[in-house]
């Protein structure tokens, strides 16, 4: 439907900038069906917070926080686990505002 109603953001183009709302289980196949499509997913979210990937997450990332969510984790632990620069936790904001703050 994206595809027909706005062509130029295209799931097939890099500079499509995806946000998922959620973190779970269909927000993480949706994920990782975008990324195999060829856009970039910019933000997960769950009910403490919003996760900014700044350069986008990767498969790998997606994977690491199922695992994570598979234990009850949250994407706040998740992201203070990683000694990477490319992600920014916002606690108790919603994804909307998160994306808002990174633009």
């Amino acid at each position: 439907m994206v595809a027909h109603a706005y062509p130029e953001y295209s799931l097939t183009k890099p500079s499509t900038l995806v946000a998922i709302s959620g973190s779970g289980n269909v927000s993480q196949f949706t994920a990782l069906k975008v990324l195999e499509l060829g856009a970039t997913v910019k933000s997960l979210s769950d009910s403490k917070g919003s996760l900014i990937a700044t350069e986008g997450y990767t498969t790998e990332d997606i994977r690491s926080i199922g695992q994570l969510k598979l234990k009850g984790g949250t994407l706040e632990s998740w992201a203070t686990k990683q000694e990477s620069r490319r992600f920014t936790y916002h606690a108790g904001m919603s994804l909307l505002s998160s994306i808002l703050v990174e633009v």
